[in-house]
């Protein structure tokens, strides 16, 4: 469906098949000249986007049994400086919460995440990245089973074992049958006891997207 919005051209896919997937090309001329564009239709999922993330209160008792558990190396200290240090540090867990468009069901996400010290500047991305003070954690998370002709996932995941008061910095991507996302923009979470911090709002990530707007063919996408 082709529908104008001013000096706007726009094609709407309401039912999107496989084959319909791949590279279009607008052209468009007037009396000065001709110009042409391209933009590509694909199954890929879109860059994951992190919505949320919280912190839970400290845990001094923490066991081994969280999803994952940050490794650190620590220096010998005079006693004094120990005995503060464990005072005034525990281990809590951090829930991040994420969403992407897909149309279709997802197989997994990749999450990346480190700690960023003190007079370290946050990386501008992961390919260009030659910082190896801290090395990446990459942990695979299972997708959950959703119906294959939801367009917007959601996704939260706890990450166990973190130390208090720290900067990290992650990324994500996600993967489905047709190929793996491109990487999320970086970003950072803190790990100071009871904190929060809400990034975007789902609605307003996308805004144009209706149940009725993205059905799929079943058939054709689940085989």
């Amino acid at each position: 469906m082709k529908t104008n919005n001013g000096d706007n051209e726009i094609l709407h896919f309401t039912k999107v098949y496989e084959e319909d997937f791949g590279l279009y090309m607008c052209t468009a001329n007037n009396s000065l000249g001709f110009g042409i564009g391209y933009v590509e239709l694909s199954g890929v999922p879109s860059s994951p986007v992190v919505t949320e993330w919280e912190t839970s209160s400290c845990d001094r008792n923490n066991d081994s049994k969280g999803q994952t558990k940050e490794r650190t190396k620590r220096r010998m200290c005079p006693r004094s400086r120990r005995q503060r240090t464990r005072n005034t540090t525990c281990t809590l867990h951090v829930t991040l919460h994420w969403a992407l468009e897909c149309y279709g069901s997802l197989i997994d996400y990749r999450l990346m995440f480190r700690r960023v010290r003190r007079n370290q500047n946050p990386s501008v991305n992961f390919r260009n990245n030659e910082d190896r003070v801290i090395s990446w954690t990459e942990i695979s998370i299972p997708a959950d089973p959703n119906p294959i002709f939801l367009s917007i996932h959601t996704k939260s995941f706890v990450i166990h074992g973190l130390r208090s008061y720290r900067n990290y910095e992650g990324g994500l991507t996600a993967r489905n049958k047709y190929g793996v996302s491109q990487i999320s923009s970086i970003f950072q979470f803190s790990t100071t006891p009871k904190t929060s911090n809400k990034l975007h709002d789902i609605d307003d990530l996308f805004p144009r997207i209706r149940p009725d707007d993205s059905v799929l063919n079943h058939e054709r996408l689940k085989n």
